[in-house]
């Protein structure tokens, strides 16, 4: 019984261990961001350039990134640590080689003491059609 007690005991504190170190403490009052790169077959993609930018002219340009341009690591991760983010939305581009992000592509508003989170499709000629009305009557 009192090893019954004690194993649920440590399973609760393990618990209470892996919350904390994801919870908003852990991050403090910096802004994360984290991209995965991911090809259109869902594979990470390595050594792709990371860039975030202000305005939508300068992310199609490539030109002016708002912070330091990130590579992705072998898990196709990039991620920035407070280091001039802002509490908004940036326009995001990923590339490597002839793969490259969609055109127009916007982060969520970041946020202080949260890690925000994005995931980014690459590949060649990429677009992304959304359905809409206007794409539904064309279709017709």
């Amino acid at each position: 019984m009192k090893k019954k007690i004690f194993l649920a005991l440590a399973f609760v504190g393990m618990l209470l261990t892996l919350t904390s170190a994801t919870n908003v403490d852990a991050v403090g009052g910096l802004i994360v961001l984290k991209v995965t790169v991911i090809d259109s077959k869902g594979n990470p993609v390595r050594d792709a350039e990371v860039s975030l930018f202000d305005n939508e002219d300068d992310a199609d340009a490539m030109a002016n990134p708002a912070v330091e341009i990130k590579k992705t690591n072998s898990h196709g991760h990039a991620s920035w640590f407070g280091g001039g983010l802002a509490e908004k939305k940036y326009y995001i581009k990923a590339k490597k080689g002839k793969l490259e992000s969609e055109s127009g592509l916007e982060t969520t508003r970041l946020e202080k003491g949260k890690v925000n989170r994005l995931n980014v499709i690459v590949g060649e000629g990429l677009e992304i059609m959304i359905p809409n009305e206007t794409n539904k009557e064309a279709k017709k």
